[in-house]
């Protein structure tokens, strides 16, 4: 458990990729016992989706809340979305279907003033899914389209190794559109 905080995160995504979860996990909490690193926006996330992974999807919840609650007044909005975003992931592992839309409606809302981005797509996901679980196909493919036309259309490039490049070819193959445009 030594190494800077960019090593140990290196190491904790280490063993989340190889399926080593309890390890990833005392790499979170040996991180999370060092009061410079505690509250460290990555630290908190990573602890979250390792928790989540776990099955411990109320300890992942309660992490993330708290750290809403002491930063929502001090940091960046994105900052607050990405930890959304986290929420959103717990409640879905959990079944928890209102919660998580309730969520997804949230980032989808665009209250955070940003253009869309990762979190929009995988909300925009998030959204459609449950909407199909209710039997609202048609307004699911909306939504898809809207957001996939709306990603497209951002001035930001997405880099083709970010999840966000991933979410959006999933909503371009969800809805039949194409990633470049026609010649």
């Amino acid at each position: 458990g030594r190494g800077t905080l960019p090593i140990q995160i290196t190491l904790l995504r280490a063993y989340r990729f190889e399926d080593r979860l309890e390890d990833a996990l005392r790499v979170c909490e040996n991180v999370a016992s060092q009061p410079a690193h505690a509250q460290d926006r990555q630290v908190v996330r990573n602890h979250a989706r390792v928790l989540r992974q776990l099955g411990r999807t109320k300890e992942a919840l309660a992490k993330c809340e708290k750290w809403i609650e002491q930063h929502v007044a001090v940091v960046p909005p994105g900052a607050i979305e990405e930890m959304w975003l986290e929420v959103m992931r717990s409640h879905l592992r959990s079944e928890q279907w209102p919660e998580a839309e309730e969520r997804a409606d949230a980032i989808l809302s665009g209250d955070s003033g940003r253009s869309p981005n990762a979190g929009y797509a995988t909300a925009s996901l998030v959204k459609g899914f449950l909407l199909e679980q209710r039997g609202a196909n048609g307004e699911a493919q909306r939504l898809w389209t809207e957001a996939f036309h709306r990603l497209r259309s951002t001035r930001v490039d997405i880099p083709v190794t970010s999840s966000a490049f991933t979410d959006l070819v999933i909503l371009g193959s969800l809805t039949n559109q194409t990633m470049q445009p026609e010649v």
